[in-house]
């Protein structure tokens, strides 16, 4: 049995909320987050990891006895900053685990065994523990292994995370009450009633909307309340997190998904030609959006300078100006707008990709991180607007909502391989135009990376963490193999005449060394024999 499925549900405050009762939450949510940084300077330490991904309660059982440390907000306030604290904290150490685990996958000095005792370190809590401390044990290979890990996790943890500027609190059931109030002078409907700073008395504040069953208890019991997140944005924003029940796939195929350029997603199930791309419109608007924000910057820097010119002559209309025209307020809104206008493109799409492939019960996606490049500035500023870390953390809500199973492979070359003959250029890829430099097979580049990415799933050679070298070597082999006249499939396995010796990832450093000399002899071989292919494909 599968486990349900986290939601969040949003109601927002009615337009009726007086300017006192929102600065009294204003002024809440910046006690908060400073109690918050408090508590997460206290336990940011390494030698808090064990007992903060442990059970939640044994720490504020203890500070309780302790003490709390925001003196301005009540013992049960503090507490849940705490709480919200101790949870930053986990997912923060989450999130180093994993960049740490790809990290040391994904290295070629370390071998077979190297890697999985390290794998074995990041699955135990205690021996990380021990391991970030410094605590020396016998594992494996030796202490240098556990330096290794030690590193790669405190690295990819960095400095502690600053606070975001938006303003927001959580609450229990025991610091907020919503009820109706029918019979209202002023505002007629559902209410809900926030513990404030003033001891004995709550902030009432009228909700958008009728009913309060979202905040209902789920035991009819008024203790077993949901947690309710507090956001102070334009209105006041209630979150309240419950769970659902996961849709099952009325198939077993396996798909793969392609985050393109021109299109939102492109998706295939077989071949190139059974592609079908999804977001045409989506890609268009952020394009749209893009020329719309460049031209709200360029009106902005000329009434900037038009600002300061006046400042001497005419000193209050350039206050005026100031104070109507260049806030960063109105800027923000604007760019929020644009923001929420493309998230509801992206649920839009996603949610007919999965209603139209309701059959596939495997996404084979690519594990796509932005790094900085020296693209054109109108490319940076569109891929600024392009959303792909909202895209992905939606899709993986979708996949697991309609029960489907999310595999992520390596994005190497996915988009410059040619599906037919193996060979991999950047000049086999033109925009989202694809045409192969050696074979002179064309097609879309979106549905070609698609494919790719589908066959990537069952290849027994090129995994998630196979390094970019590694994997342009595979390339490069089986593109030779099939000029011989010996076609690669995605499920052939290495043969030992055309096998590049650093696939053994089990064997020591020394033949390893040996073996990447060779290998160089053997890459520059390829490409010499590749670049007469290249020349005639680009000069015809």
């Amino acid at each position: 049995m599968k486990r349900p499925i986290p939601r969040v549900i949003r109601r927002y405050s009615s337009p009726m909320l007086t300017k006192r009762k929102r600065l009294e939450l204003l002024e809440l949510a910046r006690r908060a987050a400073r109690a918050r940084d408090l508590y997460m300077r206290d336990y940011w330490s390494p030698k808090f990891f064990t007992r903060i991904v442990g059970p939640p309660n044994v720490l504020v059982e203890e500070r309780r006895s302790r003490g709390w440390a925001a003196a301005d907000l009540s013992p049960h306030q503090n507490k849940v900053c705490m709480e919200s604290a101790l949870g930053m904290l986990r997912a923060h150490w989450g999130n180093a685990i994993s960049t740490a685990r790809r990290e040391l996958m994904s290295d070629e000095r370390l071998t077979a065994q190297e890697k999985g005792v390290a794998l074995g370190l990041l699955k135990s809590p205690n021996a990380l523990g021990a391991c970030l401390l410094g605590i020396r044990r016998e594992i494996g290979p030796g202490d240098r292994l556990s330096k290794r890990v030690r590193r790669a996790v405190l690295e990819a943890r960095g400095s502690m995370p600053r606070a975001r500027q938006r303003a927001w609190f959580d609450l229990d059931c025991n610091l907020y009450r919503p009820f109706v109030r029918g019979d209202d002078r002023y505002f007629r409907g559902a209410w809900i009633a926030v513990t404030g700073l003033t001891p004995g008395r709550r902030i009432k504040i009228p909700l958008a909307g009728n009913g309060i069953d979202e905040f209902a208890s789920r035991t009819h019991h008024a203790a077993s309340r949901p947690n309710v997140r507090v956001e102070l944005k334009d209105r006041v924003v209630f979150q309240v997190l419950t769970h659902v029940s996961a849709r099952q796939p009325s198939g077993n195929l396996a798909a793969g998904l392609d985050k393109g350029y021109k299109t939102l997603v492109t998706v295939t199930t077989g071949r190139p030609e059974d592609a079908v791309g999804y977001g045409v419109a989506a890609s268009e608007l952020i394009d749209a959006v893009t020329q719309s924000a460049e031209k709200r910057l360029r009106g902005r820097r000329r009434l900037a300078s038009y600002e300061r010119s006046m400042r001497n002559t005419a000193p209050s209309k350039a206050r005026r100006l100031r104070r109507h025209n260049l806030r960063a307020r109105r800027a923000s809104r604007a760019a929020a707008r644009d923001r929420a206008t493309l998230r509801q493109q992206v649920d839009t799409v996603l949610n007919r990709v999965f209603r139209e492939h309701a059959q596939v019960s495997s996404l084979i996606v690519e594990d796509l991180r932005f790094r900085g490049t020296s693209s054109a500035r109108s490319l940076n500023r569109r891929l600024a607007r392009w959303l792909k870390g909202y895209l992905h953390e939606r899709l993986m809500y979708k996949a697991e909502l309609n029960g489907v199973e999310l595999k992520v492979v390596s994005a190497a070359y996915t988009s410059q391989t040619c599906p037919g003959c193996w060979f991999a250029s950047a000049n086999n890829r033109n925009g989202d135009k694809f045409q192969c430099a050696s074979c002179g097979y064309t097609g879309s580049a979106d549905a070609v990376a698609a494919t790719n990415i589908l066959r990537r799933e069952s290849d027994p050679v090129i995994t998630q963490f196979t390094p970019h070298a590694v994997v342009r070597q595979i390339l490069e082999e089986r593109w030779r193999s099939a000029r011989n006249g010996r076609a690669w499939g995605s499920n052939s396995e290495v043969s030992g005449s055309d096998a590049v010796s650093t696939f053994d990832l089990g064997q020591s450093r020394e033949q390893r060394r040996g073996s990447r000399s060779q290998t160089t002899i053997r890459r520059r071989s390829v490409n010499a024999a590749a670049r007469p292919l290249v020349e005639n494909a680009t000069s015809g």
